[in-house]
């Protein structure tokens, strides 16, 4: 369980004069998972995507543009890099509004799985502005499987 897993955001709340729920999430969550997720902007931890066992297609994820209250789905497909078969078991995200399906999935030698990145903007409608959720993929043994970054954009009619 992370962290996170109890901070949900009130349909509408905003914190202070312009900073919405989402956005104060996926700030605290940024804190809080700077060293369980490691992303290509933090080099200090050591891990670089040549080294992790899935390579994901395409890396980034672009999400695109969401302009209502209707979910972004895209589909993400993870490659066994390694020589044994490995169980992908559970995707972390740095914002909740970003999850991943299709798991638990065992991926063989070279073979690929396909993941489905979903952002879900019921929790905060009003959120405006880019945004882009560091996503990390773990193995049975705790392991980190892959990084990647989802991306979207939210612009509404005026």
């Amino acid at each position: 369980m992370s962290s996170l897993d109890n901070m949900n955001c009130p349909r509408g709340m905003i914190l202070g004069a312009s900073i919405s729920c989402a956005l104060a999430t996926a700030l605290a969550s940024a804190f809080l998972f700077g060293s369980s997720i490691p992303n290509r902007t933090q080099p200090h931890t050591g891990l670089t995507s040549e080294q992790l066992p899935l390579e994901t297609s395409p890396d980034p994820v672009e999400l695109g543009v969401v302009g209502g209250v209707e979910p972004l789905e895209r589909s993400v497909s993870v490659t066994n890099a390694r020589s044994d078969p490995l169980t992908l078991v559970r995707v972390e995200s740095s914002c909740p509004c970003v999850s991943a399906s299709g798991l638990p999935v065992r991926i063989g030698l070279g073979q690929s799985a396909v993941l489905t990145i979903r952002f879900d903007p019921s929790a905060d409608p009003g959120f405006e502005g880019a945004l882009s959720v560091d996503l990390a993929g773990f193995l049975t043994n705790g392991e980190i499987a892959f990084r990647t970054q989802a991306r979207l954009r939210a612009e509404y009619e005026q």
